[in-house]
């Protein structure tokens, strides 16, 4: 048996979550599949426990918890989606496809640990060095949303997430440093943002160039949620 199916077959009760949810069971394998293949072969093994102890509860909103192993579904979304609805050119099943696969990716790059009180805390993606986790982990927020979506739309064909401005930024780093070195930071927590920074270096690039990137990303996702459309318009042109 393969790695992912063992680690399905050591979570049964993830497959009873989902069973009784067909939008979510016709896509989630798939989704498993495809996830797999995005993922460096030697960054795997986390992807695999992360999914051994996953588990799928509704909420008001789709996202991965920080602390804990959980994927929350927008129970409303998953309601529509299991009803094949479709509105105003939405296909709600689409919508859910999307929103599993962006969150499944974060899980995907996370690594969860217990504290010396038995709190469990993870952190996710793109983060400045695993020794000072804590105080690193929200360094790079936005381009770990701007990646997380950029694969998102590479491997669904799918963008209805408001994510525009800051996947445009980590195409530019993409386009920069190359996808695998990006691959090797997002899925390999333990890294940190070493590769990248060496790449940087080898091209002759300051690596300010990255905290441009992330101060452009976090300041168009605070206008973007305050509804600020002209202080948005006048930050994206220095792009």
């Amino acid at each position: 048996m393969d790695n992912l199916l063992n680690a399905l077959k050591e979570n049964e009760s993830l497959l009873k979550d989902i069973s009784n949810h067909p939008a979510i069971n016709y896509m989630f394998l798939g989704i498993l599949r495809n996830i797999e293949r995005t993922i460096p072969e030697d960054c795997r093994q986390q992807y695999y426990y992360n999914l051994s102890c996953l588990r799928i509860v509704l909420g008001e909103k789709t996202e991965c918890s920080i602390n804990a192993p959980v994927i929350v579904i927008d129970g409303k979304l998953l309601k529509l989606a299991d009803l094949g609805y479709v509105r105003s050119h939405i296909n709600f099943k689409d919508a859910l496809l999307e929103e599993l696969y962006h969150e499944m990716l974060h899980l995907a790059s996370a690594e969860y640990r217990v504290d010396a009180n038995s709190h469990v805390f993870g952190y996710s993606g793109f983060i400045m060095n695993n020794i000072d986790f804590i105080s690193s982990n929200q360094v790079f927020n936005g381009l770990n949303e701007g990646f997380t979506q950029y694969l998102t739309i590479l491997n669904t064909d799918l963008n209805m997430a408001n994510y525009d401005f800051q996947v445009e930024c980590a195409k530019k780093l993409v386009e920069l440093v190359g996808i695998d070195v990006v691959k090797q930071c997002y899925f390999n927590n333990s890294l940190g943002m070493k590769p990248i920074f060496d790449k940087l270096e080898t091209l002759g690039v300051d690596i300010d160039f990255l905290y441009d990137l992330e101060e452009k990303c976090h300041s168009d996702l605070i206008y973007h949620l305050a509804g600020n459309d002209k202080e948005q318009e006048e930050i994206k042109p220095f792009l």
